[in-house]
């Protein structure tokens, strides 16, 4: 089996054969053109007839993706439109004797060249729109048809190098399970079309293409940004089976998500959407969206020629305000700048543009970008529950700068006699870490706050989040990022002031019951994981999330508060305090061993079937958790004598209560201060810190009058798997009982 890891890019799992896609090449033969003013016609015509198509194309792409999607071929027909694009198409066949297709791939490449050379991933990217807009013009021109989907005619996983938005919005879904290119990015058009398609996606990533062959069984998964290449049947259907749950988990979840996000005891929180524009303000509504925690104007800006008027961004922020009325939408002011640029306007070279003149502090030092939208979002917001957030703010100096840069606003309004919302609500995203270290001083001047997870975790670890070698450092769920937000949390709080999170670490469901036990108030993320957020809060308990924050803040790694929430939410963590356990329940697969012949003293056992249970899920170190095997073991018996052993602690390292057995025909040496003699059965039981001393003692008392019946460990001896030992458990449990 080959593993790839690449970057996610849409979320979802894939199964199936492979199929690789290859452009058909236009070959372009550099001639001279016998007659100019034909070469010109034929271009003029071409373009004319490429134009027409990609109006079908937007067609198409409204009625399969959302309005938001078909802009990108509204993009491409103002590329094709492009008047620096037609001239120099037209001046290499006037001055050069170029034909028509030489003309228009030789101009087309010279702009794409000078995208990619731009520091900025998201203008790199157009280039793949150049390219597409002309390849389509040569189509045109030679009569050739793109035919590298037409064998696909079975559901497969796409492999390309790259996918064109043109081809992929014409991709049968039918056929299609999943997509992988070795090109592009989450910011690419493809990346963008496939999450609205519901297709899972990953992109990047080190694979060979000429190596792969058509039919190839794949695993695709889309949210680890996973590509296995002829897996095991055991991993095909491990993921078959997980790719079936979540489809009728969503369903499920589907179904109640119009219903409010309150916990157990009686706590609720705000569930709202992140945007990029009015298709997706209208489809949040229907994932239970009870407002917009963020909405993205960079929307607005970007893929076009010219700055939008102040008028035009009056009537898109008043429409989308009017399709979520009466829910709150919060705008966040324009965030160009680090891995954003505008084609239209010029930035400065910075050495590290992330850390440089973007987001708020760029329309500091260029109004001409901010003060229209400043006044259209005003303007747009009467009548409706608009509140402002402005990016990338630093300390309290920048907050009152942007504060007073809208004020001159509504004077400005004012003046003219306009409607627009007086008392609009002001926040500030939480990114930078000096901002959340000073949220208490922060916090009297904003309405709120909403932590952008992202870029704070970006910051806060110096690593790129969109490059794969780095990724993994910037994790999230790193104790060193929660005690940031917990501390912003507790500076709003403190002055009255509510706090959300726009980041995607508020859709994750780990990180869910953790930040409601730090005290979230509203939690912001994109529209499909709405259903599953709300599901698993209405599960949860205030009290519960409390006492798991609490011992993942005390965590000293990522892995270990992954580790940590993913047994509370299986409830195996805060649920078994008050209840006598069952022998049954928690011996675990993954921690049985028939076969310990090769051991021979009590610390080797001990320490094997401790990994065992670290490797299992159940302890966060099995290192931390030996010592307090062994300092139990000073206070009484752990060795009966029917030669069985019983080890056992309460830890904090244990995340879940469980218990490993191993066998030994040939013995264990198993002496303490207590005692000793031969085991040839050994159970190690692990129980979680926060179980109440009874409940404990519960369970050790049931597990050795189990023990103590000689039919039990006649069973145990003789049982050769997992399945005959748990049927000997759950017979003598039966009889203990009676």
């Amino acid at each position: 089996m080959l593993t790839i890891q690449g970057i996610p890019a849409s979320t979802g799992i894939a199964i199936g054969p492979a199929y690789i896609y290859k452009q058909e090449k236009i070959e372009i033969l550099v001639k001279k053109a016998e007659n100019a003013d034909l070469e010109l016609e034929r271009l003029k015509n071409a373009m004319i007839q490429a134009e027409t198509e990609l109006a079908t194309l937007q067609e198409t792409a409204q009625e399969r993706a959302g309005e938001e999607e078909a802009r990108i071929f509204e993009a491409h027909a103002l590329m094709l439109a492009d008047p620096s694009l037609q001239r120099s198409s037209q001046a290499l066949i006037k001055n050069e004797a170029q034909a028509a297709e030489a003309a228009i791939y030789q101009a087309g490449e010279g702009f794409a060249k000078k995208l990619e050379q731009v520091p900025d991933e998201l203008i790199q990217q157009r280039a793949i729109d150049i390219r597409d807009v002309v390849q389509r013009v040569l189509r045109i021109l030679t009569g050739k048809q793109n035919s590298g989907f037409s064998n696909l005619v079975k559901p497969s996983v796409i492999f390309a190098d790259d996918l064109t938005p043109s081809d992929t919005i014409q991709l049968d879904k039918e056929f299609t399970l999943g997509i992988y290119t070795k090109q592009g990015s989450r910011t690419s058009h493809a990346a963008i079309l496939a999450r609205s398609l519901g297709i899972p996606a990953v992109m990047g990533g080190e694979l060979d293409l000429e190596k792969l062959t058509n039919g190839l069984p794949i695993i695709l998964d889309g949210e680890k940004g996973l590509v296995q290449i002829e897996p095991s049947e055991k991993e095909l259907q491990e993921y078959d089976e997980k790719r079936l749950e979540a489809i009728k988990e969503e369903d499920k979840n589907l179904l109640g998500a119009a219903d409010p996000a309150q916990t157990t005891d009686g706590v609720r929180v705000e569930v709202a959407a992140n945007i990029g524009g009015l298709a997706d303000a209208q489809s949040a509504q229907s994932f239970g969206a009870e407002g917009v925690g963020l909405l993205r104007t960079e929307f607005l800006f970007l893929e076009r020629l010219e700055m939008p008027s102040e008028e035009e961004q009056f009537k898109t922020y008043r429409d989308i305000l009017e399709a979520l009325a009466p829910h709150p939408v919060i705008l966040r002011t324009l965030d160009i700048g680090g891995d954003k640029h505008l084609p239209y306007f010029s930035l400065p070279d910075e050495t590290n543009p992330f850390l440089g003149l973007r987001a708020a502090r760029l329309c500091f030092e260029r109004p001409e970008l901010w003060i229209p939208q400043l006044r259209a979002a005003l303007r747009a917001g009467y009548g409706h529950k608009l509140r402002l957030m402005f990016p990338m703010i630093a300390n309290l100096a920048e907050l009152r700068r942007a504060k007073s840069i809208l004020e001159a606003c509504k004077e400005d309004l004012r003046k003219e006699k306009q409607s627009f919302a007086e008392d609009i609500e002001i926040g500030i995203m939480v990114e930078i870490p000096s901002a959340a270290l000073n949220a208490s001083v922060l916090a009297p001047e904003v309405d709120f706050f909403s932590i952008g997870t992202n870029d704070l975790a970006q910051y806060t670890f110096a690593a790129d989040r969109m490059n794969p070698e780095v990724a993994e450092i910037a994790n999230p769920l790193d104790p060193a990022l929660l005690r940031l937000i917990k501390y912003t949390i507790e500076g709003a709080h403190e002055h009255g002031k509510w706090v959300g999170m726009c980041g995607e670490l508020a859709g994750d469901l780990l990180a869910i019951p953790i930040l409601l036990g730090m005290g979230l108030d509203e939690f912001s993320m994109n529209s499909r994981q709405i259903p599953a957020a709300k599901a698993l809060i209405r599960q949860l308990s205030l009290h519960d999330c409390q006492e798991i924050a609490e011992r993942a803040l005390a965590q000293e790694s990522a892995e270990k508060v992954n580790a940590l929430s993913q047994a509370f939410i299986q409830g195996e963590g805060m649920e078994e305090e008050n209840i006598d356990l069952l022998l049954s329940q928690v011996i675990l697969p993954e921690a049985v061993d028939f076969n310990l012949n090769g051991l021979s003293k009590k610390e080797e056992v001990i320490t094997h079937l401790a990994k065992r249970l670290e490797e299992a899920g159940a302890l966060s170190s099995a290192e931390e958790f030996i010592p307090a095997v062994y300092e139990r073991e000073k206070q009484g018996p752990t060795y009966m004598n029917f030669q069985v052993a019983f080890p056992h602690a309460r830890s904090a390292s244990v995340l879940k209560a469980a218990v490993a057995f191993g066998r030994s025909e040939s013995g264990i040496q198993y002496d303490s201060d207590f005692g000793g003699g031969v085991a040839n059965l050994i159970f190690l039981i692990a129980i979680p810190e926060e179980m109440k001393a009874d409940a404990y003692i519960n369970v050790l008392k049931r597990l050795a009058r189990l023990l103590m019946q000689q039919s039990f460990r006649d069973e145990a001896l003789a049982a050769n798997d997992y399945a005959s030992l748990i049927e000997a458990v759950k017979r003598g449990e039966v009889l203990v009982e009676d």
